[in-house]
């Protein structure tokens, strides 16, 4: 009875205990108005050494004031530690706050609902579990609730099933959760396998959340002991076809892909033009990089540029990014808007944290 079990792919939570109407949005492309592309270049003809300097701050705090910035931070992030700031829940149950603005008079209005009951989750519907065997004959088992997973240990199937959807559950942050609840059967195959399973009939077990999580942990392992003697078995060395033919790419191309993407990061340190409504008159501004150093590494199709610099928003700290050149194959790289992706990345701080920093750099 041994073979390949095929189950129903759809989750428990289609037929959870709420009915809740799925809205989608979709972003609309929005033509660009064609007066706003037909002015002139206001910066046309602008040398910008001939540009005064707008005022700036220092480019770095000083070492005393970024103590005290990360002292702070580390404050304000321990104080929503405070177990008491999520207790939203008395002998009435979980609350929902809502918001509204009164008159003037009346300044800020607040008020707060109990959350709504939810009804009992609906029951799930019937699967047919599929037994592939390797000379591909087929069994089929009709289960009468969505089944979760299945396997067979000796002559004991053990099928585990989701009678229900999940209900929502009053959470830690005074709101409602989602909690899967499933069970397990035994169902002895010694004298073969049924044609159907009726989970009430025989007795079935709950599944605890911990036991799930550490059997799921053990699973884990041993698939993985499983794969370990043929990971990195094979040696493709010289075997036709194991490998994609390079691009065929003349040294003129190589040498001026890499010079353009040297010269889009050398440039990161140039001031910018700044001008506003309180000074409409344009204004050398500084730039957010300072020693930026860029290093090219690695043959081709290997080709690296690597990038070092020092950026206001992380002070004390010289960052690191390598760019590659060329894919595998030999292809140019796409790297448009490649600065601009790196004022986004440092700039929302989805970079490495401080502390993966090895002698005062960063690799981000």
């Amino acid at each position: 009875m041994d073979g390949l079990w095929i189950g129903d792919p759809r989750d428990a939570s289609m037929w959870m205990d709420d009915d809740e109407e799925d809205v989608s949005e979709v972003d609309g492309d929005v033509d660009a108005d064609p007066d706003d592309a037909a002015g002139d270049d206001p910066l046309d003809g602008v040398d910008p050494e001939t540009l005064p300097w707008a005022p700036a701050e220092p480019f770095w705090p000083t070492p005393e004031e970024w103590a005290a910035t990360v002292e702070a931070e580390a404050a304000a992030e321990h104080a929503h530690d405070d177990p008491e700031l999520l207790d939203d829940e008395d002998e009435e149950g979980p609350y929902t706050w809502s918001f509204g603005f009164g008159d003037e008079s009346e300044g800020f209005v607040t008020s707060m609902e109990p959350l709504a009951d939810p009804g009992p989750p609906l029951p799930t519907p019937a699967t047919d579990l599929v037994l592939v065997r390797p000379d591909g004959t087929r069994a089929t088992i009709a289960v009468d609730h969505l089944v979760e997973g299945v396997g067979r240990e000796g002559s004991v199937l053990t099928v585990r099933f989701a009678p229900t959807g999940p209900r929502r559950a009053p959470d830690a942050m005074g709101g409602r959760g989602i909690a899967y609840q499933y069970r397990e059967v035994d169902v002895d195959v010694t004298d073969g396998l049924p044609t159907s399973i009726t989970t009430d009939a025989p007795p079935a077990r709950t599944v605890d959340d911990d036991e799930d999580e550490s059997s799921w942990e053990a699973e884990e392992a041993r698939l993985e002991a499983a794969r370990a003697p043929w990971t990195e078995r094979f040696d493709l060395s010289g075997v036709e076809g194991a490998r994609w033919p390079l691009h065929d790419t003349d040294d003129s191309t190589k040498a001026r892909a890499v010079a353009e993407l040297v010269g889009v990061f050398e440039s990161l340190a140039d001031p910018g033009i700044l001008w506003t409504r309180e000074h409409p008159e344009p204004r050398r501004a500084a730039s957010a990089y300072r020693a930026v150093e860029v290093v090219v590494e690695g043959e081709w199709p290997a080709t690296e540029v690597v990038v070092s610099f020092e950026h206001s928003d992380v002070p004390y700290l010289r960052l690191r990014r390598r760019y590659r050149v060329f894919d595998d194959a030999g292809h140019v790289e796409d790297w448009t808007y490649v600065t601009v992706h790196l004022d986004e990345d440092i700039g929302s701080g989805h970079i490495a944290p401080r502390d993966e920093a090895v002698d005062g750099v960063l690799d981000i």
